[in-house]
């Protein structure tokens, strides 16, 4: 049997050991009536019909690994629809650039509401918002200083005004010189799992209601600094913070694994 023979059934073993077989069968056939010139075109024919029998086999295992709910040919499309959706009502960056003391930390306040029109739901559960917040002419190569924090609400009211809180230490602050307005404001809301649309914020921390806001945050993304370990939410605010206690939506526990 020729080398590239036994190559090609070695790999049959390992998609069909039915195949393996078969081919086993015909091993002397191989050997004793094909010329090295039948013996290529054999060897492509059985390559052929390996691939025409593998991959079904591959599609199907894929489809009950990722489960109708993941697939984006799904024929059930609803499964991908949240009977809530989050909107930004307003974001607010909050820093009083009169107090100059490193224990005064700026607040950026996303006021959200979790729309929905089943008047059966009345609560919708752990729904993770996430902040990109930029700021240029920080940095000496240029780039934008583009901080990012996430948290997710245990559990939020639909229909209803509330406030999530995120804080930018003051020495952060007064190292970057940063200005109470950034120049760049993006937020990523997921509900039920599910991902909505990005978000970009504009200076009067409204919705642009951007078609391309993905593509557009990517670009930003890749052509920034990013750094996610200096913004804090609100249970992740030291002692020292002193920041007044106020209404905010209980978070999950962040628990490094």
């Amino acid at each position: 049997m020729g080398k590239l023979v036994k190559k090609l059934l070695s790999v049959v073993f390992g998609i069909n050991g039915y195949l393996f077989l078969n081919c086993l069968e015909a091993r002397d056939s191989f050997e004793t009536t094909l010329a090295p010139d039948e013996e290529q075109v054999a060897i492509q024919e059985m390559a052929d019909t390996v691939k025409s029998m593998a991959t079904p086999l591959t599609d199907k295992a894929m489809n009950e690994l990722l489960g109708a709910n993941v697939r984006a040919d799904s024929k059930e499309p609803k499964k991908f629809l949240s009977n809530v959706q989050l909107e930004l009502v307003k974001m607010k960056c909050d820093r009083n650039r009169l107090v100059g003391t490193m224990k005064k930390w700026g607040k950026v306040e996303i006021i959200l509401r979790a729309n929905t029109s089943d008047k059966n739901v009345n609560w919708t559960d752990k729904c993770n918002v996430k902040l990109y917040i930029g700021y240029n002419g920080c940095r000496l190569d240029g780039k934008m200083l583009l901080f990012k924090a996430d948290c997710t609400c245990i559990t939020l009211q639909t229909n209803k005004e509330q406030s999530i809180l995120f804080f930018i230490p003051g020495d952060v602050y007064q190292r970057h010189n940063l200005g109470d307005v950034p120049a760049y404001c993006a937020l990523v809301f997921t509900v039920d799992g599910i991902r909505q649309q990005t978000i970009i914020v504009n200076k009067e921390g409204k919705d642009t209601h951007r078609s391309d806001a993905d593509t557009y945050h990517k670009t930003v993304k890749e052509q920034a600094y990013i750094d996610d370990r200096i913004v804090r939410n609100v249970d992740q605010l030291p002692i020292y913070a002193d920041i007044r206690g106020t209404q905010h939506p209980t978070l999950l526990l962040d628990v490094d694994a």
